[in-house]
């Protein structure tokens, strides 16, 4: 740098304390600009590690939530074949039941023209000499009462 003089300046200590200030004032300026850069080297350092965390997170969440759908499926088809067993014997026991009842019932005759339902019906229904309906009115005893008298009648 030339000196203070060559620059047409009258006092030479006067230029070179400003020139020193100047330099200082750039130092300060490089040292704070370089405190910012390993602030912010800090800093994206730390987002990268809690990105990394998040990612580790999420991965051992979705591990957790796969399990869980596993654990629920499986819960399910147990059930699932829980239910068609015990819907299974159940229709074992009505088979069952339906087979006994057709050897303890006696076969009762249908009528001449057995296809319409009507006579089916009719073939199947108590003599209207035993049984009858009970009145619109009648009590509940009453009802009852009539409904035994025609089941003993048959």
């Amino acid at each position: 740098m030339p000196p203070a003089r060559d620059l047409g300046l009258r006092d030479g200590g006067y230029a070179d304390r400003d020139l020193s200030t100047v330099r200082a004032e750039a130092a300060g300026q490089v040292a704070d600009a370089e405190a910012r850069v390993r602030e912010a080297e800090q800093d994206a350092t730390r987002a990268r590690q809690a990105e990394a965390a998040a990612v580790t997170r999420a991965e051992h969440a979705q591990a957790a939530a796969a399990d869980e759908t596993g654990r629920i499926r499986a819960d399910h088809q147990h059930a699932l074949e829980q239910l068609t067993a015990a819907t299974n014997a159940c229709i074992t026991a009505l088979e069952e039941t339906r087979d006994a009842l057709r050897v303890r019932a006696p076969a009762k005759p249908l009528a001449a023209n057995s296809s319409s339902a009507a006579s089916s019906r009719a073939a199947l229904a108590p003599p209207a000499s035993t049984w009858r309906w009970p009145a619109a009115g009648a009590r509940r005893g009453e009802r009852r009462a009539s409904l035994e008298a025609a089941t003993a009648a048959t």
